[in-house]
């Protein structure tokens, strides 16, 4: 049996959640369980996932409506995976049987790995500028003044400026604005 689920957030508009409703009746969902909260406070979808029975199907329309995340994802697909379901995510027209547990524990830690690389690479890129304004200092384009006016001066294009130094374009401009105006 195909069983739906739709779920919007708290201030999306209500005919986003009719839309969805509409649509999972389309692809024949028989019952279609529907909420208006955040995904930390998706209750129906658990409810929903344990009155499934082996060989139904959950039917969604897009992945976001049941994960914020690809780990939320693999959460999901372990908990249909007990019941013996199956998901199909409407908007990419996939129906996904149940994840081997090796494979799914594999896309679980590469999904980590690869958070873990954006928040180093944010954290790691965001520190010098934090740093300096921590110290009531600018930020790093205004920590480059003395080298952007090096630069320059040996004949530099601004542009050249900015992509060797990793700042903006405007940012060159501005220093050396600054230079000639003391």
């Amino acid at each position: 049996m195909r069983v739906g689920y739709a779920r919007i957030g708290p201030l999306a508009p209500a005919a986003r959640l009719q839309s969805q409703v509409d649509q999972l009746r389309q692809f024949g969902a028989h019952r279609i369980a529907c909420e208006q909260e955040p995904l930390t406070r998706a209750s129906l979808l658990a409810e929903t996932i344990r009155g499934l029975s082996p060989g139904d199907e959950l039917v969604i329309v897009h992945l976001g409506a049941i994960a914020a995340d690809a780990n939320g994802l693999f959460d999901v697909l372990a908990q249909l995976a007990e019941k013996g379901a199956k998901l199909h995510a409407r908007a990419i027209g996939v129906t996904c049987d149940v994840l081997s547990p090796i494979v799914a524990s594999l896309m679980r830690e590469l999904a980590r790995a690869g958070n873990e690389a954006k928040t180093e690479t944010t954290a790691t890129g965001a520190a010098p500028s934090t740093a300096a304004v921590k110290r009531g200092g600018k930020g790093t384009a205004q920590a480059h003044t003395d080298r952007v006016i090096s630069l320059a001066g040996e004949g530099m294009t601004r542009e050249a400026i900015a992509s060797y130094l990793g700042i903006g374009v405007a940012s060159v401009y501005r220093i050396l604005k600054a230079a000639r105006d003391r």
